[in-house]
Order: structure tokens, then sequence, then C-alpha cells
């Protein structure tokens, strides 16, 4: 079991959650602040009066490591500030980061904060929660509200118990994703426990997730923003992965090596071909550079398309993308274009199949689509397949709809990369 962490502002509850928490689980505590007064015969408020805020982060920093180290598999709570140093973030996500969101105004309400050291009145908590809000959201696994120790047992397990996983899908945004539910289904019917889970980590956390990953895992799926970003730290590519450049499986071998696979590129095809749709001969239009479109290119070019055609919001990334694919398979007709309103417009009019690899209209993403005046030229015998698959209808598929035009979300994908990569998971298992 992964060691759980608790974070949050000053005076939100984590001492007192997290000691009895570890009390309902049976589990060691800590309580750092508690630590450092013990090893400087100090109270937090004194250290601060002597060596200021810097000189309290040095102790504290040092203290946060030791305390991980020694209470694996415990509780550890940390002090408000951990998430300041973005030494201790590496160090904290070793473990399961919670984060308990207790309002500012909340707490100002019902504790004495001219007792902290960072608070003298109402305006200096909620100033800091302001600036720090944003640190301990990016830093969490998981965001609780209901700050009990209840409350939090309750929301791991309708997280389908991340902290005892042994297999996680990993992304930042992530609590939209299916990949738990798929998984568990066909693990309970290849007679094993359900032990899959989701796990929020940005970017800036990525190589400690992986360091850990190599003790604590048997295997894991990466998705959006993560699939080319995590490659330099993995010890091995295979198959499609190598061709593509991009990763979305992970295996971890008996002596902790990751070995990096890609089944985004079966999956596709797949799920076309389940819908009638093929690459060969086809002119394709990809919507977005990332890890998820390199694959589609490169998938397109394999199965014979006559051309592609690569938009994105970075032409450099777009060239990039195109000069990736046209090296691969020279006689396949690749271009790439700026993407903004009005200039999809001729690519799609010639576009038998058209592909969005972009998080436009997800589920947790505020941007979304403006102009679909470049459907209004397609083919009504063409296909846009929109990866995301939450909400099941995007605007895109939906306006595409509206037109006559065959439309296709990202679930059928998600369940063909899931099975291949739940073999994948079991073969380097048995």
């Amino acid at each position: 079991m992964k060691t759980v962490v608790f974070i949050g502002l000053p005076g939100c509850g984590k001492s007192t959650v997290g000691q009895q928490f570890a009390e309902l689980w049976g589990l060691p505590f800590a309580d750092t602040d508690e630590l450092i007064e013990k090893k400087t015969k100090k109270t937090v408020s004194q250290i601060f009066a002597e060596v200021g805020e810097k000189g309290f982060r040095e102790i504290e920093a040092e203290i946060t490591r030791k305390a991980m180290a020694k209470m694996k598999g415990g509780v550890v709570a940390c002090g408000g500030g951990v998430i300041e140093r973005r030494e201790n973030i590496s160090v904290i996500k070793q473990g399961f980061v919670i984060f308990l969101d207790r309002p500012a105004e909340v707490i100002a309400r019902e504790i004495k904060i001219e007792a902290r050291p960072l608070m003298k009145d109402p305006d200096e908590l909620l100033a800091l929660s302001k600036r720090r809000r944003a640190q301990y959201m990016r830093a969490a696994d998981m965001i609780v509200k209901d700050v009990t120790a209840h409350g939090v047992s309750q929301a791991l397990c309708k997280a389908d118990n991340p902290l005892a996983a042994e297999f996680l899908v990993i992304g930042d945004p992530i609590a939209h994703s299916l990949s738990p539910q798929l998984h568990n289904v066909y693990m309970r019917e290849k007679s094993l426990p359900p032990n899959y889970a989701a796990q929020f980590v940005a970017g800036e956390n990525l190589e400690a997730f992986v360091n850990n990953a190599r003790r604590t895992l048997k295997g894991f799926n990466v998705t959006m923003p993560h699939k080319e970003k995590i490659v330099p730290f993995l010890d091995g590519i295979e198959g499609d992965a190598e061709f593509a450049g991009s990763v979305n499986t992970v295996t971890v071998e008996d002596n902790g090596d990751l070995i990096g696979h890609n089944t985004d590129m079966e999956g596709l095809a797949s799920s076309l071909e389940r819908e009638g749709v093929k690459f060969k001969k086809s002119n394709v239009v990809i919507i977005g550079s990332g890890g998820v479109a390199n694959t589609t290119g490169m998938k397109a070019a394999q199965d014979g398309a006559a051309s592609i055609m690569v938009f994105s919001r970075t032409l450099r990334r777009a060239l990039d993308f195109a000069a990736k694919v046209r090296y691969a398979y020279p006689k396949t007709r690749v271009s790439a274009g700026l993407l903004f309103p009005g200039n999809l417009n001729s690519a799609a009019a010639n576009a038998d199949i058209l592909i969005n690899t972009t998080p436009l209209g997800m589920t947790g993403v505020e941007e979304d689509w403006t102009d679909f005046t470049f459907l209004d030229g397609m083919k009504k015998k063409a296909v846009v397949f929109d990866m995301i698959y939450d909400p099941p209808e995007t605007t895109l598929l939906a306006e595409a709809r509206k037109r006559g035009i065959k439309t296709q979300n990202g679930m059928l994908l998600l369940r063909g990369q899931a099975q291949l990569a739940d073999e994948l998971f079991l073969e380097e298992n048995q």
C-alpha cells in the first residue's frame, strides 16, 4: 500500500483527519510539523520568528524527506506550505497525495488563526488560499471536500481504491477517465481482483511518478498530455510505440525496468473498421499534433492512406509531425497547416476521414470549438472521428451529425486499446 499524504491549508484538518484515518485503517502516522518541533525543540512560530519562512522551509524539506522514507505504507500529514518548494512535491508524490479542500472562510471562522505564523487575520488566510490553491490541486492525486476520516475513506472506495491498485491510468486531466471500469471488468473476466484505478499526474511530477512506479506498480496506462513526454523516463519502448514515438501502455518488469508500448494504433484501426471505415486510399485530415495525432498519422500511412493533412495551432509541431510521417512513408502525401477558423475548409472538403485528437470539447476542458464552417463542405460519405468519449457526443460530433455526416466517438478506440493493454499486463505478470 502507498503512503497516504495529506496536504491543504493550515487549519484544514490535516493532522486531525490524518491521525483518525490512520487509526481507522490501522496504519502508522506522522505529522511533519510535530516532527519539526521535536527535532528543534521549538514551536513552528518560534522557528519562523528566529529564521524566517525561508529557514523554516529548509528544515521542513529535510523532515518531509525523512518522514516519507520512514513512513512507507503509513500516513503523513504535511505542513500547509510543503507545496511551496518544488523538491517537496517530488518527495510527497512518492505516496498518494490527498488535498483536504476545506474553504478558507470556514477555517477562518472555526479556528484561532492568530496563532498561525502566516495568518494573523482572515484576509491573510484568504490570500494564502488564493496563492496556494492551484499548487494543492496539481500536487494532489485526490481532492476531498468531506474533511473527515470517513469522508476520505468513502472517497477512496469510490475511486476503486487507488492506494492498493497495481495498475493505473495517469493523465492531466484524469477525472473523466472510464479506463478503471473497462480494465476492472476485463480483470474480473480473467478471475483476477479488480485493482486498476485512475491517478492525476501533472507534467512536472511525471518523472517522480515514473520512479515510484518501478517499486509499486505492475503496469500503467498513459493518456494526454504525457504520451510523448514519458518516453525519456522509460528504459525501453517496443513495437508501435517505437514506431510512433508515443506510449499509452507501460509494463513493469521484474527488475523494475519500464517498457513502453502503444496499443492505440491497432485500437484505432479496429474501431474504424467496425464502422466500415478504412485508411487505405483515403484522404485523412488530423487535427492536433500531440502523441495521439502522431500515432494516428503513422497508422494511417501504414495502412495506405492516399494523403494525410495535419492541422495544429503550433505550426512547428505540425511540420515536424508531417516530416516524421513522410520520412517513415515517403510515398504518402503528407502536409501540414495552421489551425484557425476557416483554414480547415478546403482540406475538410476533400477528406474521407477527419479525426480530432485535441481535447477541445472534452469534459473538464473549458475550451471548445467555435467555428464549424469546415463541416459544411464535407462529403456525406465522409466520417468525423473524435477521440473524445466524455461526453459521448461532443459539439463537433453533434454539428457533423446535423449535417448528415457519419460520426464516431472514442469509446470503441478506448475499449480496443484497453483490451490490448490488459493482454500485455497479464502476459508480463503471469
